[in-house]
């Protein structure tokens, strides 16, 4: 009976709840696995519908923020890789679903932050190639994708496990396609002038006449701006 075990799944998921509101994140985690663990099973036995699928992924989201909120990056990322393959099997199965596409965007932005802060900035670049598929066409997209690869440029400078010239290589590649998104971005109507001037996020940019062009043209008004 599915709708029982779905029903299942909802009761341990609220219970959850109060217990994450409570500060029992220990019994709040266990009840959110065996919520998890109903959904996976569901979306196994029933691989055509969705919205097991995109459950599932919310689940597991969860339960990568209490690993993470602990201090353990390595569980969270297992479980946000867990949860991107659902949220993409959902959506795969409902592709015209913008809900889902919108979970499944964010889920993924969640797991490049980890690998960010894990300092896997190679894993990283290539979950933003990733998160590009899901909006290519979108400004703040763009501009997420960039600040994202900004914050990769001196992770990839200070990896001492890769010899001198890897590194130049990584963080010339990433800072060039970095501006090179910022610069799509703006282009399709979006750009946050203050972000770029202030957050430490775009610091490995700096030095760049690309990234100083840039800064500048988005500072000038558009009236005075040059062809």
């Amino acid at each position: 009976m599915p709708n029982y075990r779905s029903k299942a799944a909802r009761a341990l998921d609220s219970l959850a709840e109060v217990l994450e509101k409570t500060g029992r994140k220990p019994e709040a985690e266990r009840s959110l696995r065996r919520s998890a663990d109903l959904r996976l099973q569901l979306a196994k036995d029933f691989p055509a519908t969705p919205h097991h699928f995109i459950q599932s992924g919310n689940l597991l989201s969860r339960l990568a923020n209490l690993a993470a909120d602990r201090g353990d990056l390595a569980a969270a990322r297992g479980l946000e890789e867990q949860a991107v393959a659902a949220k993409r099997a959902g959506l795969a199965l409902a592709p015209r679903n913008t809900d889902y596409l919108q979970d499944a965007s964010n889920t993924h932005t969640a797991l490049i932050e980890t690998l960010i802060r894990l300092r896997e900035h190679e894993d990283a670049a290539r979950a933003v190639a990733e998160l590009l598929s899901f909006a290519p066409d979108s400004g703040p997209q763009c501009f997420r994708a960039g600040s994202f690869l900004a914050r990769c440029v001196p992770l990839a400078a200070a990896d001492a496990r890769l010899p001198d010239a890897r590194r130049n290589e990584l963080a010339k590649t990433y800072a060039g396609r970095a501006v090179e998104l910022l610069r799509g971005a703006k282009k399709r109507g979006h750009q946050d002038i203050e972000a770029l001037k202030s957050d430490h996020g775009f610091d490995g940019l700096r030095t760049r006449a690309d990234f100083r062009q840039l800064l500048a043209r988005s500072a000038t008004p558009a009236s005075k701006q040059g062809p």
